[in-house]
């Protein structure tokens, strides 16, 4: 898409998801207001496109502040007579353990991800009304379904027809008297389990072992017994009521996933544009 004579502001926008969005609107075209703590990569982005054209622009802000967002839009008003597009990505988390985690770390996040996207889309309104085009983008997260250090989201997964599907919570023990369908042998959440089994002296009615998650889906579906999965490979059923996921009670899985590459290695460009990502955001 051209979008030549338009002035976006890409909050967060001298790393990771941010950076490729700023450089995806100066390769279409756009004035971008690249806006984010980050004065380094900031500027070395705003110089790498400044030798091109002068159409991009960084702003150091710390977006946890309500006043400096305020006069980050009369800066860009006073700049450029306009703004036709905001891109609410910047965004933080903290993964402390709820016994560690302070208040004003509490803040930090919700003050950052939540009430400066809203204070930026209040100005941003604000200074649009009344204008025919103008466009806000909020960039939120999948994690919920994704992989954290030491954490993969695992369900336990039965038919709607099965008499657990009523039950408001479920444990362990709950398996000692259920046909149980596993996947193949060295599967990491299938050993887990099984261990987890055999230390509570806890044993299934029958095991089914089944190489692929597609058709395990469809026997736990069809009513042939329970399973456990990663959450994001049954998104799907549990959103058409095809599976329900069981209220697990029980001990943290603590699965986690790994990007595996040889070192010495040719990279090809993609691949290290994915793997800069996930460097700075996971």
């Amino acid at each position: 898409m051209n979008y030549d004579g338009k002035v976006v502001l890409v909050t967060g926008g001298a790393n990771g998801i941010g950076k490729v969005i700023s450089q995806a609107y100066l390769k279409s075209g756009a004035t971008v207001i690249i806006a984010d703590i980050d004065e380094e990569k900031g500027k070395a982005l705003q110089a790498e496109y400044t030798s091109k054209s002068d159409r991009a622009f960084f702003y150091k802000i710390d977006l946890q502040n309500v006043v400096a967002i305020r006069e980050l839009f009369q800066t860009i008003i006073s700049m450029q007579q306009s703004i036709d597009i905001l891109i609410n990505n910047a965004g933080k988390g903290n993964f402390r353990s709820l016994y560690e985690l302070t208040i004003e770390e509490w803040d930090e996040v919700i003050n950052l991800n939540l009430r400066a996207a809203f204070i930026a889309a209040q100005e941003f309104a604000r200074y649009n009304r009344g204008t025919s085009y103008g466009r806000i983008i909020n960039i939120s997260s999948t994690r919920y379904l994704m992989s954290e250090a030491n954490t993969e989201p695992m369900s336990f997964i039965v038919s709607p027809d099965h008499h657990f599907a009523r039950q408001s919570v479920f444990d362990l023990a709950d398996l000692a008297t259920e046909d149980f369908i596993v996947t193949q042998s060295g599967c990491a959440y299938r050993e887990y389990i099984e261990r987890l089994l055999e230390k509570n002296d806890i044993h299934p009615r029958s095991f089914m072992k089944v190489k692929n998650i597609e058709a395990i889906k469809q026997f736990v579906i069809s009513g042939l017994g329970l399973a456990i999965l990663p959450r994001v490979y049954i998104e799907k059923e549990l959103r058409h009521n095809q599976l329900i996921e069981l209220p697990w009670t029980g001990p943290d899985f603590g699965m986690y996933t790994q990007i595996i590459y040889h070192k010495d290695k040719w990279l090809s460009p993609i691949l290290l544009s994915f793997l800069e990502l996930t460097r700075s955001k996971f």
